[in-house]
Formats: C-alpha cells, sequence, structure tokens
C-alpha cells in the first residue's frame, strides 16, 4: 500500500489533519464508544467529516466531504467507508481500521483503486445521517468531538 509523503500536500493540510485525529483520539476513550483510540475502527464519518469542516473554516475551498467503499487489505472486501479530498489526494484519518501498520493520517491519490466514491459532501452527509449506525453519524458527535 503506497502512501504519499506528506510533502505531496500542504504541510499546514497535514498538521489540522492530525490535530482532528487526536481529538477523535480522545473522543473514542470515553466509555460511550467501543473503539480503539489506537485504530479508531468506526469513527471514519465524525473523522472525516471533522477535518472538513476544520478546512472549510479555514478557506480551503476545493475540499470534500466523501462516503464511500474502501477494500479491506486482508480480505479484498469492501466496507462503507468515509475520508476527505482535497487537491487530488485522499486525507483518510481511520485508514488504521483497514491496515494497522498505516500512519494515523495517511494521504493517497484519489485515483487509489482501494477507494471507490459514491457521495459527497451534503449528499454523503444526508446518506450517512439517515443509513448509519447513530453511534457513527457525524452531526451527533460534532458537540463532543468539540468539547474533545
Amino acid at each position: 500500500m503506497k502512501q504519499q509523503s506528506c510533502s505531496k500536500l500542504d504541510k499546514r493540510v497535514i498538521s489540522i489533519a492530525r490535530n482532528v485525529r487526536r481529538r477523535i483520539e480522545r473522543l473514542a476513550k470515553k466509555p460511550a464508544y467501543s473503539t480503539s483510540p489506537k485504530y479508531l475502527d468506526c469513527m471514519c464519518a465524525i473523522a472525516s467529516y471533522a477535518l472538513y469542516n476544520e478546512l472549510k473554516k479555514l478557506g480551503y475551498k476545493d475540499v470534500s466531504f466523501v462516503e464511500g467503499q474502501c477494500k479491506w487489505l486482508t480480505n479484498n472486501d469492501n466496507a462503507n467507508h468515509c475520508w476527505v479530498t482535497l487537491d487530488g489526494h485522499i486525507i483518510d484519518l481511520t485508514f488504521t481500521q483497514f491496515d494497522t501498520t498505516a500512519r494515523k493520517v495517511s494521504v493517497f491519490k484519489t485515483s487509489n483503486v482501494l477507494f471507490k466514491q459514491v457521495r459527497t459532501n451534503k449528499k454523503a452527509l444526508n446518506a450517512i445521517e439517515k443509513n448509519w449506525p447513530p453511534e457513527q453519524r457525524p452531526t451527533a458527535l460534532l458537540q463532543e468531538y468539540t468539547a474533545a
């Protein structure tokens, strides 16, 4: 699995992504969540939506919140997944749930075959809010994220 070097993407974006990841790890440590703070299983929507909002607030115009499919490396099955795209890159804060050796902030080219985009931005958020389990819905967790 070839990940992009952080230098291929604006270092400020990587710094923001690392900060968001740290906050999500703190949130995952709360007893209400049955996830590993190390791998962030089932936290992709909140992590990606939080990063998307942070980047939008800072004026990044071409950023997208993406809902799609990601291939499991171990068995080649597809899993529902969320990530952020910016400047031809995928920024995935929870790829560690698919590859335990991955960087905490994983960056790939948008052409990477492991990722299949289904919806973006409002359409993605609406579909997730309607179809995903309540504990994985980003809007329900935003207040907790902000406090983390």
